[in-house]
This record gives C-alpha cells, structure tokens and sequence, in this order.
C-alpha cells in the first residue's frame, strides 16, 4: 500500500465499494426484472382463468335460455340466448390465442347445440314435440361435451396460474436470500479494505507523530520511520533531514563551545606567562 499515495488508495477504496454498489444494483434490478416477468405471465394467466370462467357463465346461460325458447317459445328467451352466446363468442376469442384446438372444438360443439336446439324449437313449434325431445336430448349431449371442454380449460388454466404463483413465490424467495447474501459479502469486503487502507494511513502516521514528538522533545537519536513512495513517505524523509540537520547543529554547537574553551584556557596561560615575565 506504501507504494501508492493516500489519494490513490481513497480512490481506490471509493472505486471498489462504488463498483459492489452497481453491482448489487445491476444484479437486483435484474432479478427483479424477472419476478416482474413471472408476475406479469401470472396476470395473464388468472385473466385467462377468469376468461375461462366467464366462457363457463355464458356457456351455462346459453343453455338454460335455450332451454326455455323450447318450453316457452318466447322471443324474449331467444334475445337472451343470443346475448348469452355472442358473450361466449367474445370470451373465446380471448382464449383462441391460448388454447385455439380446444377453443375451435368447442365453437364446433356450441354451433351444434345452438343448431339442434333451434331445430327442436321448430318441432315444438309445429307440435312434434317426440321430434323436439330427440333433438333436445341430441343437444345435451353436445352441451356435456362443451361443459367437459370447458371444464378442462378450466382446470388446466388454474393449475398453470398456481405453477406461476409458485415459480414467482420461489424466485423471489431466492431473490430476497442472494440479496441478503450479496449485501453481507459486499458489507465484508467494503469494511476489510477500508479497515486496511486506513490502517495503512494510520500506522505509519502514527509511527511518524511518534518520531515528530521524540525529536522535538531532543531525542535526536530516534528512529524516523521507513521512507515511502505517499506523502507519510515524503513527511518521514522531511523529518529526517530536519533530525539530522538538529544534530549537525548540535554537533556544530559543540564543537564550537570547545573551541572557544580552548581559546580562553590558551587566553588565560599567555595572560599567566605575561605576568610572570
């Protein structure tokens, strides 16, 4: 780490934890982005059900105002048959795209049951009522066919919509636990280089205010922490030229104070000799 300066490593570190954020980020929006997929084919699917469902409820509508144009023979009874199945037509071309085998069989299935039954009111019409009861048992038995299509739609479209439900519950479950996971490893890794870079501006700052203080205080002979490449590096050579020069003044000092001793011990012999001549 001494290699680099402190700016570099502060970079470096913001650069790190800023790359495991858009990470998290991207891996996230991502998993999310699925579960909004599976959640939307789930949508899809409870329409279709609901579709389905509405199919059914006019299925069964037709059939009970078929069944009373052949007791009553009342126009209002044929209006709402006719109500009944263009609702049905509507709601299977809404199924058609999903399902359209099945959704083409039971338009062939209902044109029947329409078809006969029309026939049946005829005969009662013209009191050939053994005519109409054959042909209205003839149009039960396409009337059960489509109930037991639609009644298979149905229950094929429910247990995709739950396969869905279960696939969308699953993924986010196993969203949430990456997600906690990646946020754990991302936090671990974001406080380990920040312990160590710090610690590597710490320790030998500290080791350097150390020295500083020594120094100041007239212990010349401390050590000054080793020289880097940053700026600690840069302040611990500028600390040792400032040692170094306070001992060369001392030693400078020294000398001079013993010269100028000797100077005046020689002063005060020739002082003596002087005298005594």
């Amino acid at each position: 780490m001494a290699r680099f300066s402190i700016f570099s490593r502060l970079v470096l570190l913001a650069a790190v934890l800023l790359c495991v954020l858009i990470g998290t980020n991207l891996y996230l929006g991502r998993e999310l982005g699925r579960n909004v997929d599976v959640l939307a084919e789930q949508g899809q699917a409870i329409d279709l059900v609901k579709t389905a469902d509405n199919a059914n409820v006019a299925f069964g509508d037709l059939k009970y105002w078929l069944a009373d144009l052949a007791v009553s023979l009342l126009v209002r009874a044929e209006m709402r048959a006719e109500e009944a199945r263009e609702r049905l037509n509507a709601e299977l071309a809404v199924l058609e795209t999903y399902a359209p085998a099945e959704v083409e069989e039971i338009r062939a299935e209902v044109d029947q049951v329409v078809d006969v039954a029309l026939q049946a009111v005829d005969a009662y019409t013209e009191n050939q009522r053994v005519v109409g009861n054959s042909l209205m048992a003839n149009a039960r038995q396409h009337i059960e066919a489509v109930d037991e299509l639609l009644g298979g739609l149905v229950a094929r479209l429910q247990a995709e919509a739950q396969t869905a439900r279960d696939t969308a519950v699953e993924q986010a479950r196993e969203t949430v636990v990456v997600a906690i996971v990646m946020v754990v490893l991302a936090s671990v890794l974001g406080i380990a280089l920040t312990v160590v870079i710090v610690r590597s501006i710490t320790g030998p700052l500290g080791r350097l205010v150390n020295a500083i203080q020594a120094i100041t205080a007239g212990k010349l002979d401390t050590p000054v922490p080793a020289v880097g490449h940053d700026e600690i590096g840069t302040m611990a050579g500028t600390l040792a030229l400032f040692r170094d020069s306070l001992a060369e003044r001392e030693r400078l000092t020294a000398e001079r104070e013993r010269a100028e001793a000797a100077v005046r011990h020689m002063q005060s012999r020739l002082t003596d000799a002087v005298e005594s001549i």
